[in-house]
């Protein structure tokens, strides 16, 4: 056989050697990313309002001994429990978040003599005891500070404000995204005179749940009054969803 013709035969058999060898998926790959195609971004947007609170409260107590501190805290802090619980809050929305002894030093004088060396020493110890409650009802949550201040709670540390399972409203804003999308992906595809085929690929690029409303609260220390309730404004926030959508343009038929 000619030698040219055996060179011919043998660069057609390594092709159709890598052809036959070609992966089904990776090849599917290249013709969809050959495709003609409509890329868009819908967004979906839910308002959300709070229907949680959570209060940061807790009792600060100090004497002279560990002890001492730890039992009047200890008592104060039962009472502040009994308080919630006839309130009608469950077990499961007071929850201990921080608990920490230390020993109080004493401080220098005001009147020392400049450069008189001053040594500190254990004046008392102090305990600080604190939970989260988790209000269900949030139209009494005024109510329920006053009692836990009441109570002895003299660490008031804040409230935040949220929306308990925000899945159905993504969900939602989920559905509002994608007919967006299409929407957006129509107009394009009539304006462009060609005809919107089924989409491809779609993907989520990222979802906004509501996050926490920070409200200052209301604090007592020891021998002081309560302040007035402050009624509580919980306002609106909103839960969205971002999603990028590529339709196929269907091929128009030969005339």
């Amino acid at each position: 056989m000619c030698p040219i013709r055996q060179a011919a035969l043998a660069f057609m058999a390594v092709v159709l050697g890598v052809l036959g060898s070609t992966n089904p998926v990776e090849a599917q790959a290249v013709q969809l990313a050959e495709r003609s195609k409509i890329s868009v971004v819908g967004r979906g947007q839910v308002p959300a309002t709070p229907n949680l609170a959570d209060v940061s409260v807790g009792v600060s107590t100090q004497a002279q001994t560990a002890k001492g501190a730890l039992a009047k805290n200890s008592e104060t802090m039962t009472s502040l429990h009994n308080s919630l619980k006839e309130k009608g809050v469950e077990a499961k929305d007071i929850e201990t978040t921080q608990f920490y002894v230390y020993p109080v030093y004493s401080q220098p004088s005001p009147r020392q003599p400049p450069g008189e060396e001053f040594t500190p020493r254990v004046v008392g110890y102090r305990v600080v005891n604190m939970v989260k409650v988790t209000v269900r009802q949030i139209d009494k949550l005024g109510d329920l500070l006053d009692l836990v201040v009441k109570s002895g709670a003299n660490e008031v540390h804040g409230i935040n404000l949220r929306v308990d399972n925000d899945n159905e409203l993504l969900d939602r804003a989920r559905k509002l995204a994608m007919a967006d999308a299409k929407r957006k992906a129509e107009l394009l595809a009539k304006e462009a005179d060609v005809t919107l085929g089924m989409p491809w690929q779609i993907i989520e690029n990222g979802t906004e749940a509501p996050q926490y409303w920070s409200v200052p609260a209301p604090t007592q220390m020891s021998g002081v009054s309560p302040a007035p309730r402050a009624p509580i404004a919980t306002g609106e926030r909103e839960v969205s969803v971002t999603i990028q959508i590529s339709y196929e343009i269907v091929p128009s038929k030969p005339r």
